[in-house]
């Protein structure tokens, strides 16, 4: 039989058989056992102990010496430079020459006599006036005389000879040239429906003949500002004008940019306003 603490504890009492081992193994037992159930609080942490002083650094090993420089060679004397010779008397300068008369002046010769003038060419003739309509149709505008070919240079006189030389008559200027027919260089037949104005209809009359509908395209980068192109429709069939890629067409029909000649012998003048690769184009005349 085993008597308690005020803890707790288990101990053995003097009646029992003296057993020094069990007995402290057994209070050792009850002690763990109540320390586990009856932990207490934790107890404050100690202070760091101070850091240990650190070990001395070891010496350095002394650096070894430098191997003495070599001896440097004398420089050699320079050599003794040589006395510079005396400069040689400077000559004497020569007179100079009288200078010679100025020669007379020859005389100019007479101007030659101006040539004729040439005739002027014949005017071109004028434009027939169209039918009067609720507007009346504007005619063609006449054709202009094309520039007459200039006259020949008269011949330059002899130059004159003799003393000094006189300058020879000039000779006559020579006739001026006629004027030719009008500014319309030719005419440019068309039989097909589709027909794209080209570089070389340039002030001609290109005439379309066909019984079916008929397309005129005006195209890019081929024509330059102020160029003319006229364009008549002889045949029954109706001409549209198109504008090609990039292409502006202005006009006083009732479709500005797609105008049309008004019936059979109709004709317009197509004028270009701005020419390159986005060319302006405008079309005058008897149109719808």
């Amino acid at each position: 039989m085993s008597l308690q603490t005020t803890k707790g504890f288990n101990y053995p009492q003097y009646t029992d058989t003296p057993d020094v081992p069990r007995d402290i193994y057994a209070l050792a037992s009850e002690i763990d056992n109540y320390l586990t159930t009856n932990r207490g609080p934790q107890g404050v942490q100690g202070f760091q102990g101070t850091q240990g002083l650190q070990g001395l650094q070891g010496m350095q090993g002394t650096q070894g010496m430098q191997g003495t420089q070599g001896i440097q060679g004398t420089q050699g004397t320079q050599g003794i430079q040589g006395t510079q010779g005396t400069q040689g008397v400077q000559g004497y300068y020569g007179t100079q020459g009288t200078q010679g008369m100025q020669g007379f002046q020859g005389n100019q010769g007479v101007q030659g006599i101006q040539g004729v003038q040439g005739y002027y060419g014949v005017q071109g003739t004028q434009g027939i006036q169209g039918t009067q309509g609720t507007q009346g149709i504007q005619g063609t505008q006449g054709m202009q005389g094309t520039q007459g070919s200039q006259g020949i240079q008269g011949i330059q006189g002899l130059q004159g000879g003799g003393f000094n030389q006189l300058q020879g008559l000039q000779g006559p200027q020579g006739i001026q040239g006629s004027l030719g027919s009008g500014l319309l260089v030719g005419i440019q037949g068309v039989g097909t429906t589709t027909y794209t104005l080209q570089a070389s209809d340039t002030n001609k009359l290109v005439t379309l003949n066909n019984s079916s509908s008929i397309t005129v395209t005006l195209p890019p980068s081929v024509f330059n500002q102020y160029d003319q192109i006229h364009v008549q429709q002889i045949g029954t069939g109706q001409t549209t004008f198109s504008a090609g890629s990039g292409v502006t067409i202005t006009s006083p029909a009732a479709v500005v940019a797609a105008p049309k000649l008004r019936a059979q012998y109709s004709g317009a003048s197509v004028i270009c306003t701005v020419g390159g690769a986005t060319p302006s184009f405008t079309v005058l005349g008897d149109i719808s």
